[in-house]
């Protein structure tokens, strides 16, 4: 795609490379999680593509198109009910090309220390920032009575919906700020008018009520990620800029680190002030002010400050000692997701021998264990890619040693060892180990 100077919103061939990239589902960024019923729709919308782009081309240069009211709906997402809402396909394609141009354009403006929704950035290279952090800071300080790391860790409650979108508010500053630099004044008044429309969204709620949104974006719009960029760019300005500190952002989930007492406590009253400015609130059940130290000893400075031998963000737990590990009850749910996928091979083979059972069942498992497979497991790219804890993940590799174990063998403890031992599991069934797959990924890292 072309660069934002050169791409009005309005662009016919920028319209028509959006629309198959929705149809065709080209990455999984595409922003269109189609109902049943709508397939059928975007087939039609891509076979007439052509004349729709044009269509829609004009309409957006003179500014005359008009989304229609997004319908609110329910859905259960890992146990949690989330309101999304339902939009007609050429909304969606509207939408989506102003969320690509607004985004583009933001990149340069956004801060280096935000982690969220850029490509090559994420949360797994946030978790990687803050271990080089700890580990630069343990052995910047030779004294190991002063080596304590003062952490903030903070988390926004309701963050996409709670984002005031009325005129006035800090966003549209923002959203100025960047868009104004365009050398197109006809594409900038479009895009504006488009990026308003989006934000400022027509509502049918649940109950069936008209309205317009004047606090956060439709939950799953292609333009909220953008939106949750941008609100906390004066927040992370302010904390980025603090001297000796640490500073990470990914959405709503930020961490701040300095080993002054007094500069964390400070920047503590900041981040307070702040939120009250812009209208947000911390969770307060994510609210944590840790003194992170290789014993977990409490500061003497700062009291209040829980002491720790690690920090938890973004799902993964960093040590003081600089290794990555996963908390207890991602292992749970990991094991689980192995337990059932272990029964299910299982139930599909019931009268073969216990080797090929065995061989089967490990052969399903290894597959779970490529990040790239469209069966991986749950949390398998954390362990393959982030966690580097050796000792953790030797325990894991047991943990799922046993469960094959316990499973082929019908019994619930670790004597299922005594049928079919660790040995076997791993040298004639062919498990794959996570200890043995992060010490090849360390020595191909090593020799490039």
């Amino acid at each position: 795609m072309k660069k934002l100077s050169a791409t009005p919103v309005y662009d016919r061939n920028f319209l028509l490379e959006v629309i198959t990239t929705l149809a065709q589902g080209k990455n999984r960024h595409s922003g269109v999680n189609l109902l049943f019923g709508e397939r059928a729709e975007m087939k039609a919308l891509y076979f007439h593509r052509e004349q729709v782009a044009s269509k829609l081309s004009g309409m957006i240069r003179k500014q005359t198109y008009q989304f229609e009211p997004a319908c609110a709906y329910v859905v259960n997402i890992e146990g949690k009910e989330r309101i999304l809402y339902r939009q007609t396909l050429l909304d969606r394609v509207v939408e989506k090309a102003a969320a690509i141009l607004l985004h583009r354009s933001a990149l340069s403006y956004y801060s280096d220390h935000l982690y969220s929704y850029q490509k090559g950035k994420g949360p797994h290279t946030a978790v990687r920032q803050l271990r080089t952090a700890i580990q630069h800071h343990v052995k910047r300080v030779t004294d190991v009575k002063k080596r304590g790391l003062y952490v903030l860790r903070r988390d926004v409650s309701a963050y996409g919906e709670s984002i005031p979108t009325s005129e006035g508010s800090y966003l549209w500053e923002r959203i100025h700020d960047i868009v104004s630099a365009a050398d197109d004044a006809n594409a900038t008044a479009a895009l504006l008018n488009i990026v308003r429309q989006c934000i400022c969204r027509k509502i049918i709620s649940i109950e069936g009520q008209a309205s317009v949104m004047s606090r956060g974006t439709p939950t799953g719009s292609s333009i909220q990620p953008v939106v949750n960029n941008l609100y906390l760019h004066g927040l992370d300005q302010k904390l980025s800029g603090v001297s000796g500190g640490f500073y990470a952002r990914y959405g709503d989930d930020f961490i701040f680190a300095h080993a002054d007492a007094a500069v964390a406590q400070d920047t503590a009253s900041v981040i307070d002030a702040e939120m009250a400015a812009l209208g947000l609130h911390i969770r307060e059940e994510k609210r944590e002010n840790q003194y992170v130290t290789g014993c977990g000893k409490r500061s003497e400075l700062w009291p209040q400050a829980r002491g720790a031998t690690r920090v938890t963000y973004l799902g993964c737990c960093v040590g003081f000692d600089g290794t990555v590990s996963l908390p207890a009850q991602k292992i749970r749910s990991f094991i689980a997701d192995v337990r059932m996928r272990i029964s299910h091979v299982l139930s599909l083979l019931p009268s073969e021998t216990s080797d090929e059972r065995g061989k089967a069942t490990c052969a399903a498992l290894n597959r779970a264990y490529q990040t790239d497979s469209l069966v991986s497991g749950r949390y398998i790219s954390l362990l393959r890619h982030v966690v580097d804890d050796r000792r953790q993940l030797r325990h894991i590799d047991y943990l799922v040693a046993l469960e094959v174990a316990c499973q082929l063998s019908g019994r619930r403890s670790v004597k299922a060892f005594r049928q079919f031992p660790y040995r076997m599991i791993r040298r004639e069934f062919g498990l794959l180990s996570l200890v043995s797959c992060r010490n090849r990924r360390k020595k191909t890292t090593c020799l490039k």
